[in-house]
């Protein structure tokens, strides 16, 4: 199943690669488990193991939602321990198993499963993989689908496909019928070898309707022309996954539906088990006082929503996708006023005032302008909501981004806090120059101390992120 080649679609270009030669054998799984030093087999999971712990951290940072990792006990004497847990952190959907004895109080997992023996193990592998079977199945039977085909083979053989996965409500169209009846499916197929496809005008009838949905486009067409139609779609703002030139087979359906239900939905139904996060206070230097809470990512609505409110405070949540916090899809309208309905909606599940919720990124060069995304952010900024960057590395210190891109803050990490109040690199201090001649205010990751905020005062950063006060 050959692709088209594409950037900024919900799948990478490797992925789809990866799913085109994606084997029809039923003992694939779609199970991963990350380790670091161990590559013992467990039942129907993917081992991916790793000598390096700098790869490891690398693989999971790359990882999809819904993925494992197995840590065992020697970990612990490794140098760049500190740096797997502030990823583990940051990525609360990432399920870690201990193997060994537990892990000492320097070494501060936020969440994992101890498991004493490899017997154990297994057992609690087996449990988190039935968990998410159940989770995706479930998924599968409410996930609503359109097709629009007019090839009755290729209507009957997709059928079959389709039901043996598990889907339920899956709608065939003909290119007629799209115009005016699609309604609010989530994912949208386009046979686009149809003759007579109008598709401007099924793109602006889906205009009028609440939800968007993510499209898949496949035809045996040039592949300029491919090309030039999966531009289209994105450029008319609607999520694209994938653009191909032959229909998919089952087993190539399954991978494609549980690589968009782990990188789109998966992170909505994991936060709904036990997967716990929690918030920091940042803190005002000048007034001494915490400003906003700044709410880690994989922090549920409901913990959100129990946080103490107080006058003055604001809640920074952290967006990856605008999926992670609209569970009801992406609704038509959020390219003007629905920056501030998204707003209302979340301020009454988070419990909050919504002109209080500020929104965190992390990698704004992976966001197209283009997007609805970037929309509620423009608009956002323009409702006078601060959008923050939270800047892990040296290398993510792209200074084009605060002059093209709606930030007002840069929070950097610690790492970052520590080499500018030590030992500054030329990067760093000319990424700080630049941000404060775009006025964006800087936000160091440490324990405020006196000797701390004069270091800082002469870089003329006023707020810190300590990550040493947890508030749950």
């Amino acid at each position: 199943m050959p692709v088209i080649n594409q950037q900024s679609s919900i799948l990478s270009e490797q992925e789809l690669q990866l799913l085109t030669s994606y084997s029809n054998q039923p003992q694939q799984t779609m199970f991963t488990v990350y380790s670091y030093q161990y590559n013992q087999p467990l039942p129907e999971c993917r081992i991916n193991s790793s000598n390096s712990l700098e790869q490891l951290i690398l693989m999971l940072t790359a990882s999809p939602h819904g993925v494992a990792v197995l840590l065992t006990d020697g970990i612990e004497l490794e140098p760049a321990l500190a740096k797997l847990i502030s990823l583990l952190t940051h990525r609360a959907d990432i399920r870690v198993f201990w193997l060994g004895s537990l892990p000492s109080m320097d070494t501060n997992l936020p969440v994992f499963i101890h498991c004493i023996d490899e017997a154990h193990l297994a057992t609690n592998v087996l449990q988190w993989k039935n968990y998410i079977t159940r989770t995706f199945s479930e998924w599968l039977a409410h996930y609503s689908v359109a097709f629009i085909t007019e090839d009755e083979n290729k209507k009957i053989s997709h059928q079959q496909h389709l039901s043996s996965i598990g889907l339920r409500h899956v709608e065939y169209f003909t290119a007629q019928a799209a115009l005016s009846k699609l309604n609010n499916q989530k994912l949208l197929i386009i046979d686009i070898d149809i003759l007579g496809l109008r598709l401007i005008e099924v793109l602006k009838a889906l205009a009028h309707n609440e939800q968007s949905p993510i499209i898949i486009i496949y035809g045996q067409r040039p592949n300029n022309l491919c090309r030039a139609t999966y531009t289209l779609i994105k450029n008319k703002g609607f999520p694209i996954l994938a653009s191909l030139t032959e229909p998919p087979n089952k087993a190539q359906w399954h991978k494609l539906l549980s690589s968009l239900f782990s990188k789109v939905y998966l992170k909505l139904w994991v936060s709904e088990e036990q997967v716990e996060s929690g918030s920091y206070p940042i803190y005002d230097l000048l007034t001494e006082s915490v400003s906003s809470y700044f709410c880690s990512y994989g922090m549920r609505k409901k913990q959100i929503a129990r946080l103490q409110k107080t006058d003055g405070i604001r809640y920074i949540i952290n967006v990856q996708s605008l999926q992670d916090w609209l569970s009801t899809g992406i609704k038509r309208g959020m390219r003007g006023e629905l920056a501030r309905e998204m707003r209302g909606e979340l301020a009454r599940e988070l419990n909050c005032d919504q002109y209080t919720i500020d929104i965190c990124i992390e990698y704004p060069e992976n966001i197209q302008q283009t997007s609805t995304l970037f929309s509620i952010l423009v608009m956002a900024r323009l409702s006078n909501a601060k959008i923050y960057w939270l800047v892990e590395n040296e290398h993510n210190l792209l200074t084009g981004l605060l002059t093209n891109f709606p930030i007002s803050d840069v929070i950097l990490s610690e790492s970052l806090s520590h080499m500018l109040i030590t030992d500054p690199s030329d990067v760093l201090l000319d990424f700080i120059e630049q941000a404060q001649k775009q006025q964006v205010q800087l936000i160091a990751t440490l324990q405020p101390s006196k000797s701390t905020n004069e270091a800082l005062a002469l870089y003329g950063i006023e707020s810190v992120l300590n990550k040493q006060r947890y508030i749950e």
